[in-house]
């Protein structure tokens, strides 16, 4: 959401924590790429005889282009996970064995993903 709007994902976080709706700036362009009619998006400004058809073909599935994405975080995430097991303030933490589970989720995630 926060790439479509062309803002940061801190600033979406705050639109959901203070007023839980779209500004009214960035319907349009949410209803534009996504289908998502206006009034679902913002009931109080578009009543319902503001609806619009929808349209084929808004949201594009390339299966290879989501299996890249995903892999691409995926491996993001595997690196961030990697970097905080290994930090020295966090590293004595995870002999203790309520945080072994995490650790063993790392590696089957390191595992999985050098596949």
């Amino acid at each position: 959401m926060a790439r479509l709007c062309g803002r940061s994902q801190p600033t979406v976080w705050k639109w959901l924590q203070s007023s839980k709706r779209l500004p009214p700036d960035y319907v349009l362009k949410v209803e534009a790429a996504t289908g998502i009619s206006r009034h679902l998006l913002r009931p109080d400004i578009y009543p319902t005889g503001h609806e619009i058809e929808p349209r084929q073909g808004v949201v594009v599935c390339d299966p290879a282009a989501i299996s890249q994405s995903v892999d691409t975080r995926w491996r993001a995430l595997l690196m961030a996970a990697k970097a905080v097991i290994a930090a020295p303030s966090v590293a004595p933490f995870l002999r203790i064995a309520p945080y072994r589970p995490l650790v063993e989720a790392v590696e089957a995630i390191e595992t999985e993903v050098g596949r």
